[in-house]
């Protein structure tokens, strides 16, 4: 396995460590799982905004990356779907606006984006709701002085509204203000839990070697899930 490293702005005033999949800490109340994904972030705050009405900290996000067997295995979820939506920023609470992180507190403001999917076709399990939204830790948002987000990219984890993919995905739970929330999360590196379809008719992903036909993708990802998981002792 390797580690692969991200920057990205938020305005807060807590610094970080946090352990997706295996566990997410610090500035979560509590650990959370997401199933078998090591996903690791590491954060780090400082100033970054040249422009003094705005406000930013720098973080620093570390994925342990999987192989396609391993996240194979760990998702909950695996199937075919299209972007239709990805919201603007919203904050870990039931409003969906910012809010400040009082003394004492253990749970910091964490952007988030959703991304709606359509159910194009089932893979794993068989049977899945018809619309679906995963919920991401966004890589990158400037606040104003009155801490309305001032960047909103049309992409979110290198997807795009119009976007067929395979996806993996992972039910846990994310900090939220006040307690857990439920969430459907991309499995390990984002930009790695998925493939996307391309001009060719293919499918591209960088856990790939080469592109694929859906039927072949399909059932290379049922022949792995048939197989002993890679995790799994004898």
């Amino acid at each position: 396995m390797y580690k692969q490293r991200f920057a990205f702005l938020w305005s807060g005033a807590v610094a970080a460590s946090i352990i997706v999949g295996l566990l997410l800490a610090s500035c979560f109340r509590a650990p959370i799982s997401l199933q078998k994904s090591p996903l690791a972030i590491g954060m780090n705050h400082s100033a970054t905004a040249s422009n003094p009405a705005v406000k930013g900290m720098r973080f620093e996000k570390t994925y342990v990356s999987q192989s396609f067997a391993e996240v194979t295995h760990a998702s909950d979820m695996i199937f075919v779907g299209k972007v239709t939506d990805i919201s603007p920023v919203q904050w870990n609470q039931g409003n969906g606006k910012y809010w400040v992180a009082e003394s004492g507190d253990s749970m910091t403001p964490i952007p988030l984006r959703y991304i709606t999917m359509d159910l194009v076709k089932p893979i794993v399990p068989d049977k899945l709701d018809r619309s679906l939204k995963i919920t991401s830790m966004t890589d990158l948002v400037l606040l104003d002085e009155k801490n309305n987000v001032t960047n909103q990219e049309e992409m979110e984890q290198g997807l795009r509204v119009g976007d067929q993919v395979v996806v993996f995905v992972g039910q846990t739970k994310i900090a939220w203000r006040g307690g857990l929330y439920p969430a459907i999360m991309l499995m390990g590196t984002p930009t790695r839990s998925y493939f996307k379809l391309g001009a060719d008719g293919l499918y591209h992903g960088e856990l790939l070697k080469d592109p694929l036909a859906l039927e072949t993708l399909i059932q290379k990802i049922l022949d792995e899930r048939a197989s002993p998981s890679p995790t799994s002792t004898p």
